[in-house]
């Protein structure tokens, strides 16, 4: 506990200095809080942020989803914010990429690949939605399709961080047969 009160004075010396860009630091703060499994505060400050602010950042969407509902077993509600999320600001890649991910783990696949789709529909570019959509694929032993995912994303934007893990993704599949 030494550390996080340590981390929170800190913080707060930060928040005094610069009070300008509040959602940001209720997000921060709400982050550390669910770092620390102290859900509710994070929560309070995460809906806070989303209900009273006008100029709510698609990063609070991703965030409250991932550091609260999610690890607190409400995937749907996860869900249900992602989407909002992404309703909000159509070209924030996370939030598709967070809830197809929360979908597949929860093996709701159908849905899962929906929501990749809808990533890469809306923001084409969004390299990592591919990659995501991909490695899902793999797992589900769907390597022609994951293939043509990987492809794809060469195709729209070969010099992204994800075209370099298609590319490694490609290789292996190559060398597993």
């Amino acid at each position: 506990m030494g550390d996080h009160a340590a981390a929170q004075a800190a913080f707060d010396r930060g928040v005094k200095i610069s009070r300008r860009d509040v959602q940001f630091v209720r997000d921060t703060r709400a982050a550390m809080y669910a770092n620390n499994g102290e859900y509710r505060e994070a929560e309070a400050l995460f809906r806070e942020n989303l209900t009273n602010s006008a100029t709510v950042r698609g990063f609070t969407f991703t965030n409250f989803a991932n550091y609260v509902l999610a690890r607190t077993n409400r995937v749907d509600e996860a869900i249900t914010t992602l989407r909002a999320g992404y309703a909000r600001y159509p070209q924030y890649c996370p939030a598709y990429d967070d809830a197809g991910t929360s979908l597949f783990k929860g093996g709701r696949d159908a849905e899962a690949f929906a929501e990749w789709e809808k990533g890469i529909v809306a923001v084409p570019k969004c390299d990592l939605t591919y990659v995501y959509m991909a490695r899902a694929l793999i797992e589900r032993k769907r390597l022609p399709e994951a293939r043509q995912k990987l492809h794809a994303l060469l195709k729209v934007s070969p010099e992204s961080d994800g075209a370099e893990i298609a590319k490694e993704l490609l290789a292996e599949m190559a060398k597993a047969g």
